[in-house]
């Protein structure tokens, strides 16, 4: 897992040097962040030199999530381009309850197939719950 500070939504967020380097495959140039709602965000990865940054779709990112400056994130690489975040509120150090809530304001974002009324239909089918 990674630790990384949050600067303002308008600036660009480093990626840490030392979780590239333990990245086993080619860094994408788009990575989905699964946030605390488990909805996506496409957020673009820009390379300068050897160092990486979050691109276009990190402010939405910020945004969507109500996060506020000095606020941090936890980045576990789940899969090949996707990583789960969880946000910590800095005001008290516990996971930001608004980010349980947070929705996509991008296009090219998704929520969850259970968050869709048909998906709450199939999940409840699959579950026995019908």
């Amino acid at each position: 897992m990674v630790n990384v500070e949050m600067p303002a939504a308008s600036t660009l967020a480093k990626f840490p040097v030392d979780f590239v380097r333990n990245v086993k495959c080619p860094i994408p140039t788009e990575i989905s962040l699964i946030g605390p709602s488990r909805n996506v965000w496409k957020v673009q990865l820009v390379q300068v030199e050897n160092d990486y940054f979050f691109g276009q779709g990190w402010s939405e990112f910020v945004v969507d999530n109500h996060m506020k400056y000095e606020d941090f994130c936890v980045f576990e690489y789940v899969e090949e381009n996707k990583c789960q975040v969880i946000i910590f509120d800095c005001s008290n150090g516990c996971e930001s309850q608004a980010a349980f809530h947070a929705v996509p304001s991008q296009a090219s974002s998704s929520t969850p197939a259970a968050a869709t009324s048909k998906g709450k239909e199939k999940a409840v089918e699959d579950e026995g719950l019908a």
